[in-house]
């Protein structure tokens, strides 16, 4: 079909039922426009390079680019042509030149915005972000994408893994993920991480027993203030730091005791409902009464609109009056200066909730749904726990059996 293109011409085409359609300019050869089933439109010119090979070569889309504009770089482009020019090849030649030319930052760089930025969750993000700009750019930020060898990663792997195993880990992974990216978008053949193997770890879970739990709610309400509130509805309820420092009371139907937790605030990225126990309620309440009606977030944050950010300080100060800490120094301006390393994690106030479950008979798969766990195989952790409880079960009734058989 071959009409006089305008961009009223261009905006009235009809839309193939499938495919795509080219229509044809009547004043310039081979400029058109073409059309897919979905509704886009682009410009193009078609025409034959010096060896005689037919090329079309896509000018822009519409409209972006007028009908004018695109039949006026349609000449240029022909003029090209004729001195034995080929936009087609140049535009080839232009994108291999600019993937052998990519970065590891420019790698960083994409896998954070067309991935981790709309995949992820914020502490995610958060870590994600942090090992790029204090461990990967700065060792590798203007390498060549096409240099980086698996020798060294490798070499990376290991000299963090001598101070920091976890840490030379997560490292590892954000690594490999973003090179399978890397090989998804065509940047780079293959992955230099692939078949590196993480350091072994040791388990870091420590579950505190009655009296440290003791002890640590007896510090909590020493503390006071909603950072105290909100480190006590992490013992209580088993859900991770995050979900609560951005949890929402729109979200929390305190009458029925159930807290929906959208899929944006999830490490699974799903939506999730929880049911609250009594003492987790009778908190919630009272962290409630004591903000502002028109405050959005449980536990505000000090840029308005926005939640809590860390309970890192308190946390500390909680457990230095709780007596869970090790005091250690560091040189000052003045003069030695004493400082305060947890021998627990906030994580393990977690664990410390499902193990206490699982040592009370319930079932592996209902502490799993309890904790928001997506796979069984996270939750069989506490299978130890588990048949210990089924243990002394047996045992209790062993007993009573020899005390009746006696």
């Amino acid at each position: 079909m071959i009409v006089k293109l305008t961009d009223k011409k261009v905006a009235g085409l009809k839309l193939p039922g499938k495919g795509t359609r080219v229509v044809y300019d009547g004043e310039t050869h081979g400029f058109g426009v073409r059309i897919t089933a979905n509704g886009s439109r682009s410009f193009t010119l078609d025409y034959a390079n010096i060896h005689g090979q037919r090329r079309r070569h896509t000018i822009g889309n519409w409209p972006e680019y007028s009908a004018e504009e695109a039949r006026n770089e349609a000449l240029d482009l022909r003029r090209e042509i004729k001195r034995g020019g080929d936009p087609v090849q140049d535009r080839r030649d232009g994108r291999e030149k600019a993937l052998a030319e990519r970065t590891v930052k420019d790698l960083c760089e994409a896998y954070m915005a067309r991935h981790v930025m709309l995949r992820n969750g914020p502490d995610q993000k958060k870590n994600a972000r942090r090992m790029m700009d204090k461990v990967i750019i700065p060792r590798w930020g203007g390498r060549k994408l096409g240099t980086l060898k698996k020798a060294d990663i490798i070499r990376l792997h290991k000299e963090i893994g001598a101070k920091h195993v976890y840490s030379a880990n997560q490292v590892l992974t954000v690594i490999k993920a973003m090179f399978n990216h890397g090989v998804l978008w065509e940047w780079c053949a293959t992955n230099p991480a692939e078949g590196i193997k993480r350091h072994p770890e040791d388990e870091r879970q420590t579950w505190l027993d009655e009296t440290q739990m003791a002890r640590l709610d007896r510090a909590i309400t020493e503390y006071g203030q909603d950072a105290g509130e909100l480190i006590r509805l992490l013992l209580l309820s088993g859900a991770r730091r995050g979900e609560w420092m951005r949890a929402m009371k729109a979200d929390l139907d305190l009458e029925h005791g159930i807290w929906t937790k959208p899929a944006h605030s999830v490490k699974e990225r799903r939506t999730e409902s929880v049911n609250l126990n009594r003492p987790t309620l009778a908190v919630l309440k009272r962290v409630i009464a004591s903000t502002a009606k028109d405050e959005p977030y449980l536990f505000p944050g000090t840029v308005k609109g926005e939640p809590r950010r860390t309970v890192r300080r308190p946390w500390v100060q909680i457990l230095r009056t709780a007596g869970m800490v090790k005091e250690y120094t560091v040189a000052g301006k003045r003069g030695p200066l004493t400082r305060y390393r947890p021998t627990i994690r906030l994580h393990d106030l977690r664990h410390s909730y499902a193990s206490w479950l699982a040592e009370d008979g319930v079932p592996l798969k209902t502490i799993g749904k309890l904790l928001g766990h997506q796979r069984s195989e996270t939750t069989d952790r506490y299978t130890h726990i588990a048949d210990r409880s089924l243990r002394d079960a047996t045992n209790r009734f062993g007993d009573m059996i020899t005390k009746t058989v006696q």
